[in-house]
């Protein structure tokens, strides 16, 4: 979408489906940091679903992801800042 926003369409998809493939890339961004501590990457993800919607307008759905996101942020940062 922008800067280091990055959008997924993928058609047919359920939850299942979605959060074995978040899991799969946080497992991705996990090995990465490991093998270069001085480089670490953060990653937030949000996804939605058009089935959460009674009328799926992309726009609705892509506003509940980006929501998500943002929420996934914040948790990080709270983490960040506790530990």
């Amino acid at each position: 979408m922008g800067g280091d926003e990055f959008i997924a369409i993928i058609p047919c998809a359920d939850k299942k489906l979605i959060e074995s493939m978040i899991s799969h890339f946080k497992e991705m961004v996990d090995d990465e940091n490991k093998a270069n501590p001085d480089a670490q990457l953060s990653v937030a993800y949000g996804y939605a679903l058009s089935t959460e919607f009674e009328n799926a307008e992309v726009a609705l759905v892509y506003k509940k992801a980006d929501d998500r996101m943002y929420e996934t942020k914040r948790r990080m940062k709270q983490t960040e800042f506790s530990s």
